[in-house]
């Protein structure tokens, strides 16, 4: 590489920044016009955020489905009480080693708890490797 290119032409890259400066202020300094750029979209900010959000996602995109909203209902008896960990109510080792989905044991003996989250293991060989 020669001695030259390893330069940086500031002077250029400072002539470049100021067409662009100049470019700016003219546009955000020029007296607005009584028709909307074609760029401008007007959207209804009126609502919950969640309403807001796919107003302008429509404004955007036309085609844009709206996917009802619905809850979530926790199953204690199904998973049991706090947060499950990662793998829900899978075992965690048979999924690793075995690359396979198996219910943990629900009678809670097989469960074991890692900073605040629940783990089930179907059985004491998975939960002790699992430790």
């Amino acid at each position: 590489m020669a001695e030259q290119d390893m330069h940086y032409d500031w002077d250029a890259e400072f002539e470049k920044a100021t067409k662009i400066k100049t470019t700016i202020e003219e546009k955000l300094n020029a007296p607005e016009s009584e028709e909307p750029a074609d760029n401008i979209i007007e959207v209804q900010a009126v609502g919950s955020v969640d309403e807001v959000a796919h107003n302008i996602t429509f404004a955007l995109d036309p085609f844009q489905l709206r996917v009802d909203t619905f809850t979530v209902e926790r199953n204690v008896e199904a998973i049991g009480p706090g947060p499950r960990g990662e793998y829900a109510e899978y075992c965690p080792v048979t999924y690793v080693k075995d690359n396979w989905l198996a219910k943990g044991n629900p009678d809670g003996e097989h469960e074991c708890t890692v900073y605040g989250k629940a783990y089930r293991f179907a059985g004491d060989a998975e939960m002790e490797e699992f430790k």
